[in-house]
């Protein structure tokens, strides 16, 4: 009777109990059975591989036909689906330092594009970026009007 129950525990335990591994479906190692993610997960190949950035950083800045403006807001977005927002409020130029996580929530792989837009006194343009694998993209500038 002992072995019995000793077997009906295992098999519950097998059952229900939880699988680690990598859970993040855009990883080069996601396991579809795990149910806990284990911290496991890579991106070293393949389109995703700008994960292995700490961070991302985005250079801008904006103007219009008379120079530099100062005080833009800045949007980040993919597929209309908003990424980050900052405003440029000590000069005309901005750098997004941005978690690639936030690329990835996204469905962004590297090498697709992405639009960077600014407004800035009623006036708005926006610039279609690729997010290259780098952890740096200079977009230069966005003209507004």
């Amino acid at each position: 009777m002992k072995n019995f129950y000793a077997l009906l525990f295992s098999l519950t335990c097998l059952v229900s109990c939880n699988k680690q591994g990598c859970t993040e479906q855009f990883a080069d190692n996601f396991n579809e059975k795990a149910t806990e993610d284990d911290g496991s997960c890579t991106y070293a190949d393949g389109p995703y591989s700008y994960m292995l950035n700490p961070t991302i950083t985005i250079s801008s800045w904006t103007a219009d036909m008379y120079g530099p403006l100062y005080g833009a807001e800045f949007t980040i977005s993919f597929h209309n689906h908003e990424i980050a927002v900052d405003t440029a409020e000590a000069g005309p130029n901005i750098n997004f330092v941005l978690e690639p996580e936030l690329f990835l929530a996204s469905g962004i792989k590297g090498g697709e594009s992405f639009t960077i837009s600014a407004s800035a006194y009623g006036m708005s343009g926006s610039k279609s970026v690729v997010l290259s694998l780098d952890d740096y993209i200079d977009v230069g500038m966005i003209m507004v009007n």
